[in-house]
């Protein structure tokens, strides 16, 4: 018998009400168990996902953006509790890679057919990643749209200008397939999945479950190259500047500073670890999808 628990991290009221109001209309004719609970604050998910384990539930559907959606998923690597997902947030990038719609109803319809499908996930060190993981531009970007504390495509934007202006060049050795390489990134990513937030993507042909992580390189070059690189990025043109690798596994290790920041599906995460091995775990994580 299904046990679902919904964890629904959003702060407007107004709209959380109305979510917990349409998920309880919807369930009321279905014999399905279900439980829905508020994140509160931030490591909240955590403990209600922990909770929903204990309570052995069959699926737990994560309400909220990427983060929120990595907070829950990573407690359910390994196990045979699957992963829902209802996007909340602002990029969205996972939902988008697995077609989930962004219309409450059928996000509903989906979990009530309950398909799935076993992906690999991403590790960097000991934490998880379903979607991606990045130590260059893209980190400083997050960190400066963590500052900002508001959501929307406008404060992607404005976060997108800071992180311009304060990005701070570092190099980094790095070492793959028996190779050892030093670089200086301006974009330095690792993605299970082909999609970033907002459709924009830089591993337009990532899949998650073949095996493989994506790894795509651009590194600090001329303003006028990075001007392109930029461009082609925004308004989706294929883009041959971006060195392309698919990888099993990956060290990294900054060589200009002891502590700096990585994004890890959209949550900035402060490093103190003189080497980071970013690897895949093949077919570890259950989620729920569309049917075909």
């Amino acid at each position: 018998m299904e046990k679902i628990f919904f964890i629904l991290n959003i702060s407007n009221q107004k709209k959380l009400n109305k979510i917990i109001l349409k998920i309880n209309s919807f369930f009321k004719a279905r014999k399905i168990t279900y439980f829905v609970f508020q994140s509160e604050y931030k490591g909240h998910a955590i403990k209600l996902t922990k909770k929903a384990i204990d309570e052995k539930a069959t699926s737990v559907i994560a309400c909220g953006g990427d983060g929120t959606v990595n907070e829950i998923g990573s407690l359910l690597i390994g196990t045979n509790i699957k992963l829902g997902i209802i996007p909340l947030g602002s990029g969205n990038g996972i939902a988008r890679h697995f077609n989930i719609p962004f219309k409450l109803n059928n996000c509903l319809n989906i979990i009530a057919l309950n398909k799935h499908e076993l992906i690999d996930v991403g590790k960097v060190n000991s934490r998880y990643f379903i979607g991606n993981m990045g130590v260059g531009f893209e980190s400083e970007f997050i960190k400066q749209y963590d500052i900002s504390n508001k959501h929307g495509f406008y404060y992607y934007f404005i976060a997108f200008v800071k992180g311009l202006y304060h990005f701070k060049f570092s190099k980094f050795e790095i070492s793959f397939k028996n190779k050892k390489v030093i670089v200086k990134p301006f974009m330095m990513l690792v993605s299970n999945l082909n999609q970033q937030g907002y459709n924009f993507s830089v591993t337009p042909n990532a899949l998650s479950n073949d095996g493989y992580l994506n790894f795509a390189l651009f590194q600090k070059s001329s303003l006028i190259k990075t001007v392109k690189f930029l461009l082609f990025l925004i308004l989706r043109i294929k883009n041959n500047s971006i060195v392309r690798h698919l990888i099993k596994k990956i060290k990294i290790k900054n060589l200009s500073f002891n502590q700096y920041y990585l994004q890890l599906d959209g949550e900035k995460i402060l490093v103190d670890e003189p080497e980071i091995v970013i690897s895949i775990i093949k077919k570890r994580l259950k989620i729920i999808i569309p049917k075909n």
